[in-house]
């Protein structure tokens, strides 16, 4: 006589198939759930849809030497440091740039910890959907790569210090892979000292790109419309 319990069918580790499927769905809903968990908790800190420059980067390989990478834009967090924001959108056309060891800077700056999306003043992007652009970049990203390095710029007595995305938390990496797949490149600014160790100056005047590049005196262009919210304790260290 046919056992007809018998007829669920298993799967390759003996555990049966449909019973295999559900487990699979849960931990599918589940990954889900935790990416736009941490996509929400990280969304104020994401590129905002308007640039605070366009330009290139000249990097300085030798004393007699650079390369140039044009067709390059900065966009701010959506959730911006009115400082950092400033000092954006003074930036020269042509971003002078030295490498320099990545480690010595991560250490100086992060001590033992990763960088976050927090800490953010700037992502760079290509300027245009164009191969060209695109190539730039990469170029870029692979040559940083290579070297283990980070870029440093000096703006008016300021630092601009560049870095691959690489350098993120696994949170932040998870959170902006959301909407950019692809590699790039992001900053922080901070303030020059001489002969001492500089420490990132946290200005707690916050701007949410969404309101004050709407209306208001200083109208730049809208930013992406993913959160209204501005935060009281969660102040990005940097400016």
């Amino acid at each position: 006589m046919t056992n007809q319990h018998a007829s669920c069918s298993l799967s390759k580790g003996g555990i049966p198939r449909a019973a295999a499927e559900c487990n699979k769905s849960n931990i599918e809903k589940s990954g889900l759930q935790s990416v736009q968990e941490n996509l929400n908790l990280h969304c104020k800190f994401l590129p905002s849809s308007f640039p605070a420059w366009r330009g290139q980067f000249q990097i300085l390989q030798t004393a007699a030497s650079s390369e140039f990478y044009d067709g390059l834009e900065a966009q701010p967090p959506c959730i911006v440091n009115k400082k950092a924001y400033k000092f954006s959108t003074e930036m020269p056309p042509v971003l002078q740039l030295e490498s320099l060891p990545v480690l010595n800077a991560l250490t100086d700056i992060f001590q033992d910890n990763s960088p976050r999306l927090q800490d953010i003043a700037l992502y760079f992007f290509p300027s245009e959907l164009t191969e060209r652009s695109r190539k730039n970049l990469d170029s870029i990203l692979k040559f940083m790569n290579a070297e283990k390095s980070m870029l440093r710029s000096y703006i008016n007595g300021v630092e601009l210090l560049v870095f691959t995305s690489n350098q993120l938390d696994m949170d932040s990496k998870g959170a902006i892979a959301a909407v950019k797949t692809r590699h790039f490149l992001w900053g922080l600014f901070r303030q020059k000292k001489i002969d001492k160790a500089v420490e990132r100056v946290p200005d707690l005047e916050l701007v949410d790109m969404d309101i004050d590049m709407i209306g208001g005196k200083n109208m730049v262009g809208r930013a992406d419309d993913v959160q209204n919210y501005k935060p009281k304790s969660d102040i990005p260290l940097g400016f």
